[in-house]
């Protein structure tokens, strides 16, 4: 999934870099991730996280966690060793984390939210957590997300879904500032403005593949039909 936006985005600045670049962390912050994930938004910054920061990552999947440490350590070992900062990895649920009050100068909820079904409790956490003055980022996306690539599963089979549930009506751009603003002082909306140019019908296929929803039931099945149909697709771009 991450390596179709790496490969067929429009724009070139990068979903992470460009999510770093809202961080606008300085020497000697403290930083708390929540949900990282693989940790790509620290290995695809390594030479810009400021010297003698500590950032803290946490994610609910011990294993995953592990993972991402015995990656990101070996990646950043250098730099990390240049400018002094620390990484610290710790398994934690965001809805009751295990931190000391007014200890992080930001916190970061990376596409995460919409996950989350007591995000109140999220919230509180995240006010507890945070230095007065302190930062909360958090990313989502809209219901424009993927609709090409929606209206093109549809019109092989019109049953498919690629989700199980909309995720940007949970917590989405239309509404996800309008809840922010119940919890936190000032709200502020940045928008990336991105696209994908897909040439390679099997990135698109593994992709759809990829999703939560009912598609590989349909399209396993007739998967040679479904990206002879991707491909014929593809070869009419213009």
């Amino acid at each position: 999934r991450v390596r179709l936006h790496k490969e067929c985005s429009i724009n070139q600045q990068g979903w992470f870099p460009w999510v770093f670049k809202q961080c606008e962390l300085t020497e000697g912050c403290k930083a708390l991730e929540l949900g990282c994930g693989n940790g790509a938004l620290w290995s695809d910054n390594a030479s810009l996280i400021p010297a003698h920061s500590h950032i803290t990552l946490t994610d609910i999947s011990e294993g995953l966690l592990e993972e991402t440490r015995l990656k990101l350590t070996k990646e950043l070992e250098q730099v990390s060793h240049d400018k002094s900062f620390t990484l610290d990895f710790i398994p934690c649920d965001c809805q009751a984390l295990s931190f000391e009050t007014g200890q992080f100068d930001l916190v970061i909820a990376n596409h995460l939210l919409f996950y989350i079904e007591d995000r109140e409790r999220v919230y509180k956490e995240i006010l507890r957590v945070l230095k007065d003055g302190g930062r909360f980022i958090a990313s989502t996306y809209g219901p424009k997300h993927m609709e090409e690539i929606t209206s093109l599963v549809q019109e092989f089979h019109p049953s498919i879904t690629l989700a199980d549930k909309e995720l940007y009506e949970i917590f989405g751009l239309q509404n996800g500032a309008d809840e922010l603003k119940q919890y936190f002082n000032k709200v502020e909306t940045r928008y990336y403005d991105d696209g994908l140019l897909v040439s390679n019908p099997q990135l698109l296929l593994e992709y759809i593949l990829s999703c939560h929803g009912n598609q590989n039931e349909i399209l396993l099945p007739k998967y040679q039909e479904f990206k002879d149909m991707l491909t014929r697709k593809l070869s009419k771009r213009p």
